[in-house]
């Protein structure tokens, strides 16, 4: 019951209520029209109180239930966007993706014969080089012999052969050395 008793020796109704009863049942009879608005509930409220608070419960749980279901919407049609957008992208990377097994076979195949034309050119250019300097030499000492002998030097056939080999190595040199340089680049 809500009348307790005072320091003074005089009943009050609830904690806050006054002392101005004499006994604790002119207290309770007093407020009986209180204490059955303050029929307790398992929770230790009164049933008005729970009312009240059930009311509120319900009011704010009808906002939230129906922003929820807006949410869910939205978040659907978003799911659904991503879904399709995820499955079109995946259909484009797998025939992307398609090709590659055989590029990539088809690449080891060419790096291994770009390894083989590196070992294999590697020292040409070097050997060319010594070549064009040797039939120049050569070239030059053919002419000097052609001068002493009065013979003009093209008339022989070797020091021409000499000139253009000396000119088509020149050639080849740049081209394998450009090759080298790219091969070894991949």
């Amino acid at each position: 019951m809500p009348c307790t008793k005072c320091e003074n020796g005089k009943y009050k109704w609830g904690k806050t209520g006054e002392c101005k009863y004499d006994s604790k049942e002119s207290c309770e009879k007093a407020n009986k029209k209180n204490y059955n608005k303050m029929r307790p509930t398992p929770l230790g409220k009164t049933y008005e109180q729970y009312e009240k608070e059930l009311k509120e419960f319900n009011n704010s749980n009808e906002l939230k239930l129906s922003s929820v279901k807006k949410i869910e919407l939205a978040l659907t049609d978003d799911a659904k966007k991503l879904v399709k957008d995820g499955n079109a992208l995946k259909k484009k990377m797998d025939s992307t993706y398609k090709p590659f097994p055989k590029l990539e076979s088809d690449f080891g195949k060419i790096y291994e014969r770009i390894q083989e034309f590196i070992k294999e050119a590697d020292g040409l250019p070097k050997e060319a080089k010594a070549i064009q300097k040797e039939s120049l030499n050569l070239y030059r000492k053919l002419e000097k012999s052609a001068d002493d002998l009065g013979v003009d030097v093209t008339d022989i056939p070797i020091a021409k052969q000499l000139d253009e080999i000396g000119v088509d190595l020149e050639d080849n040199i740049t081209q394998i050395e450009n090759a080298l340089r790219d091969a070894k680049a991949v």
